[in-house]
């Protein structure tokens, strides 16, 4: 167990992985298994980029363009301008992380609150650079071929492979991840041979859940 003496009604998997990797989609067929709630850490960054503050900052940093006639940040725009080069990266990151960081956080402190008891779900390609396996007491990786991955990324964005690899490179490699998680879950076949290995790291996760919250006398 990585959460130090836990009261809560919630077993919290942290599911980690790169873009185009299937994180997202391990995360809703773990959720499926019981009562559940999932926290989305890049619908939460869409929330950030909504935010006048931040939306600002970036238009300071990367150009009044990246702003549309309402003042909401155009991703398209901004998305190739932030992966240009590692010191462009790195100052997007210094603008967006703090506050996502702090409203992921207040998320999931929101549901322990809340008296939910199930499996929280906390779908962050972050959650390394966060070292928030602290969050949790369990922690996934889903990791793919960087070629897979490329393959995937032009195919449902229309990317050039180019700035599909740059931005893949510019994220955790997967041995880092693979060293940092619980369980690591490969998706490099087919979404046949993806789901039903999902299923059955699903189905494990279910039982230490159960078994965990009935230790803290919380019934799911």
């Amino acid at each position: 167990m990585r959460r130090l003496a836990p009261d809560d009604g919630l077993y919290i998997v942290g599911v980690t992985g790169g873009i185009a990797t299937g994180k997202t989609t391990f995360a809703a067929i773990l959720a499926r298994g019981g009562p559940s709630v999932i926290v989305d850490a890049d619908a939460l960054g869409h929330v950030v980029l909504a935010h006048l503050d931040v939306a600002r900052a970036l238009a300071g940093e990367f150009g009044d363009d990246i702003l549309d006639a309402s003042g909401a940040v155009v991703r398209r725009v901004l998305g190739p301008r932030a992966f240009a080069s590692e010191e462009r990266l790195a100052a997007l990151n210094a603008i967006v992380r703090p506050p996502l960081f702090a409203l992921v956080h207040e998320t999931i402190r929101g549901h322990a609150e809340s008296g939910f008891t199930g499996t929280l779900v906390l779908d962050a390609a972050l959650l390394v650079e966060w070292d928030a396996g602290a969050w949790c007491d369990r922690v996934v990786a889903v990791l793919a071929d960087p070629a897979r991955q490329v393959e995937r990324l032009v195919a449902r964005t229309g990317l050039d492979a180019d700035e599909a690899r740059r931005r893949i490179a510019s994220q955790v490699p997967n041995d880092v991840r693979a060293a940092y998680a619980d369980d690591v879950l490969a998706n490099d076949g087919t979404y046949a041979e993806f789901e039903h290995a999902a299923a059955a790291l699903a189905s494990r996760l279910w039982e230490r859940a159960r078994a965990a919250l009935a230790a803290r006398g919380k019934t799911p």
